[in-house]
């Protein structure tokens, strides 16, 4: 950073520098009515900017930041789909690295390109570069060609994405190979991995055959990183339960804290298999969340029962559980209590029926 050059003026000066065919480029794909109202008093480097240069900040702070103020657009850059008129050019854009500072990207109702692909999936394959600094990425809603997760999980093992710790998959539909590409390359073995943390593949349409990939990869590869998994909303059953439980039987998962499984068909038999991430010492889960998952008084009766029999030493660091929307009735409930209160789960202090 040169002398006078501070945080909140990088971004600024870095549009500036840009040549004026990608300014251009900007103005010509993105609305910029009513930008120049944002909040600019007090700025007196934006104050000076000839209303040219000011347009194409604007356009760039426009895309990094949605629902942010002003002032804070400067560190925290992040682009949305929904504010571009054409993703497909910015993704030709960021391939010319217009956008360096980008940490956070989400892509929200999108179609195919019309060679049928995804342009996001796209551009990180043939510039696995261009999203480097990109900390969170997400899907929500999105249209994938036949082979665009295959190229996705080919792009993330050849490096791209290194700094990212956040992905999201929301209201996209997963095939049960691309499940498996996707956690083999998660999981992999590269030297240049994503050091993701949180996984959300959430309405993804995930069933039981799907699941398997979590098994499928945890038998060739080195321990994920993963802290936070959500797998809400999708028609994950006892079986799919099985083969997650096995992955982690295997050491696929020793950080992960924080399973979501909301609205699936877990069931009595599934939540019985649950008993080994919470009391096994080689998973550190403390948040299991399991609203809506036809659980009944007798297969939380047989949870209880064998959490409690087992004693683990040292104790289950489980710190909340979730049982909301269930059959759930007094037997269950009085059960539980009783486990409770035995010390069975000694660090549980949040739990709902």
């Amino acid at each position: 950073m040169q002398g006078g050059e501070t945080p909140r003026t990088s971004c600024a000066l870095h549009i500036l520098k840009l040549p004026e065919e990608l300014v251009e480029a900007i103005l010509e794909f993105v609305d910029v009515r009513g930008l120049i109202r944002c909040a600019l008093a007090g700025n007196a480097l934006l104050k000076r900017l000839p209303r040219a240069r000011l347009s194409a900040l604007l356009v760039d702070l426009k895309l990094c930041t949605l629902q942010r103020s002003f002032s804070e657009a400067y560190d925290t850059t992040q682009i949305s789909s929904g504010a571009i008129r054409d993703f497909s050019k910015f993704c030709h854009l960021a391939e010319k690295g217009v956008f360096p500072l980008l940490s956070r990207t989400l892509l929200r109702d999108h179609g195919l390109s019309p060679d049928g692909t995804n342009p996001l999936i796209t551009c990180l394959h043939r510039t696995p570069s261009m999203c480097s600094a990109v900390k969170e990425l997400a899907f929500v809603a999105c249209d994938f060609g036949p082979n665009d997760v295959r190229r996705f999980a080919s792009s993330l093992g050849a490096g791209a994405l290194p700094c990212m710790i956040d992905l999201t998959f929301n209201g996209c539909p997963f095939r049960a190979n691309d499940l498996r590409l996707l956690i083999e390359a998660i999981m992999g073995d590269k030297q240049v991995r994503p050091r993701l943390q949180n996984l959300e593949l959430i309405n993804a349409q995930l069933n039981d055959e799907c699941m398997r990939a979590f098994e499928v990869a945890a038998g060739s590869k080195r321990p994920s990183a993963l802290i936070r998994a959500s797998l809400s909303y999708n028609d994950i059953g006892p079986v799919g339960i099985g083969h997650l439980v096995a992955s982690m039987k295997r050491g696929a998962f020793p950080n992960l804290h924080i399973l979501r499984l909301t609205s699936n068909r877990v069931g009595d038999e599934g939540l019985q298999k649950l008993v080994f991430p919470i009391v096994d010492e080689s998973v550190s889960l403390e948040h299991l969340s399991l609203t809506r998952n036809r659980v009944g008084d007798e297969g939380l009766a047989d949870f209880c029962r064998t959490i409690y029999e087992t004693r683990a030493a040292p104790p289950p660091p489980l710190k909340r559980i979730d049982f909301r929307k269930n059959t759930i009735g007094d037997l269950g409930k009085r059960e539980f209590a009783a486990l409770v209160e035995s010390g069975g789960l000694p660090f549980l202090d949040d739990y709902h029926f």
